[in-house]
């Protein structure tokens, strides 16, 4: 149960990140880094 609610913790911070990240980054670097972070967050479901 720990594990799965620490999960969920990290997922939402990442998602939040990207969504501060978007708009700093709305380049071609910026939608790099959000794929990196996507693939990451799948990765870790």
């Amino acid at each position: 149960m720990k594990r799965s609610l620490g999960r969920l913790v990290i997922s939402q911070l990442v998602r939040t990140l990207t969504f501060v990240i978007v708009p700093t980054f709305s380049n071609r670097k910026g939608s790099y880094l959000i794929d990196f972070l996507s693939l990451l967050t799948l990765g870790m479901q």
